[in-house]
């Protein structure tokens, strides 16, 4: 059965689309991984496959948006819209992937998003995609399917992502603004779903941020939900994160904010354990892409192994099991 991965957030620039390419990269020496990109903006394809590979997929008419628009004619073959990334090559010779993405599918969102969602306004338009793309053939195709969404301040993409699934993945930043924006996210679709009489989903809270730059809020975060950071240049331990001194204000309010996101949704939330690491080798200049020339910004066997082992514990919540061979270092 295909598990569907959705990533959503509040708020924007949170690492959604890093994220989805994380969980991308660790799945796929061992599942079939396609890469749904349901932001209007094209951000994860545009990342993955360079503007100009972007740009001739819209051309051959090879993405969701002409998919959808096909299938009002008959049945649709979504091999007929994806791309694998080996096949990049073939379109922008200067690109060159990790290799762990050469079988990951990607579906671009394509154009004409906001057209397509005046002419439904009145169906039930998740029912719709997802009937589409279940009757393209993705379930025999792939394993892990990944959707990733824009920010919730356009509701459609996320409640798109989320129909008929049981769990979903939440990205957000230990600050009071993502916190804030989170609950009320939250409160939203929960009450739109509990309408509807559609079973909530779980949301899962995976908190992205540099702990280096974040030291007041890391340390909140792991004084309150006891989520700790893996030292990716010191061999995978697990790290408290901690300071000597807070600001007392941002602490208190960041506390409570905290509290009332999981607590007071705590039938419908838990939360991921870890940070995810944060490093130059899996920012936007540097991946998914393979930098040959910068031999530091280049993923390492220890970076690949630390990020397989704590991302195999949030691919755990979804039936998916990665086999390691080396576990994290405690201190």
């Amino acid at each position: 059965m295909t598990v569907v991965i959705p990533i959503i957030s509040a708020a924007g620039g949170v690492g959604k689309t890093t994220l989805s390419l994380m969980l991308s990269y660790v799945l796929s020496p061992n599942y079939r991984v396609l890469l749904i990109d349901m932001d209007p903006t094209a951000g994860l394809t545009l990342r993955m496959l360079g503007d100009l590979t972007y740009q001739r997929l819209l051309s051959e008419r090879k993405s969701l948006m002409d998919m959808i628009r096909d299938d009002e004619h008959g049945n649709v073959n979504i091999r007929n819209y994806m791309i694998y990334g080996r096949q990049v090559k073939s379109y922008d010779d200067e690109i060159i992937l990790y290799p762990q993405f050469n079988e990951v599918a990607v579906l671009s969102p394509g154009e004409g998003f906001d057209e397509f969602f005046a002419e439904n306004q009145n169906i039930d338009v998740g029912k719709m995609v997802w009937k589409v793309l279940h009757r393209s053939g993705i379930d025999g195709l792939f394993d892990v399917v990944i959707v990733d969404t824009a920010p919730f301040f356009d509701k459609r993409y996320t409640l798109i992502a989320l129909y008929d699934v049981t769990r979903a993945v939440v990205v957000l930043r230990p600050t009071l603004t993502d916190t804030n924006r989170t609950n009320t996210m939250i409160n939203k679709i929960t009450g739109l779903f509990r309408k509807m009489d559609e079973k909530v989903p779980v949301f899962t809270l995976v908190f992205n941020f540099d702990p280096n730059k974040y030291v007041i809020e890391a340390k909140t975060l792991s004084d309150v939900l006891k989520v700790q950071r893996i030292d990716i240049e010191n061999s995978g331990r697990l790290v408290s994160m901690s300071i000597t001194g807070r600001t007392r204000k941002v602490d208190e309010m960041l506390r409570r904010n905290l509290e009332a996101l999981v607590k007071l949704n705590n039938s419908v939330i838990d939360y991921f354990n870890y940070v995810l690491p944060h490093n130059v080798r899996f920012s936007d200049e540097s991946f998914p892409q393979d930098n040959h020339v910068i031999a530091d910004r280049r993923i390492s066997d220890n970076d690949r192994a630390v990020l397989q082992v704590t991302l195999s514990n949030l691919v755990n919540r979804f039936g998916i099991k990665l086999n390691l061979g080396y576990d994290i270092l405690t201190v």
